[in-house]
């Protein structure tokens, strides 16, 4: 084991390239809620870069989407017809942000 610390502990923001992302889900419990939305962008060298946005279906054996969450996201059930399912978004999501 070494006690060097990796690279990136030392870098300035501005010098990566990252990628920053947002979940929507149907409520804070993970065993009875699902993810509704994926949303990421890239940042290279502290300026926004390309963006992926994808709904992600929950299923047939999910609950609708409450109202509040509706109302807090403006996500409906109708948006999620026809999105990839939690498997292939993050598919999605792990080609969009590669290495970062």
């Amino acid at each position: 084991m070494t006690d060097d610390p990796h690279p990136i502990y030392d870098a300035a923001l501005l010098e990566l390239s990252i990628a920053v992302f947002d979940l929507e889900t149907t409520g804070l419990h993970a065993h009875r809620n699902a993810i509704i939305q994926l949303a990421a962008v890239k940042v290279e060298a502290g300026k926004l870069d390309e963006e992926l946005m994808t709904y992600v279906n929950p299923g047939s054996d999910h609950r609708p989407i409450p109202p509040f969450i509706t109302k807090f996201t403006g996500i409906k059930d109708s948006q999620l017809t026809g999105a990839p399912d939690l498997a292939g978004a993050m598919t999605l999501f792990d080609e969009f942000v590669d290495t970062r």
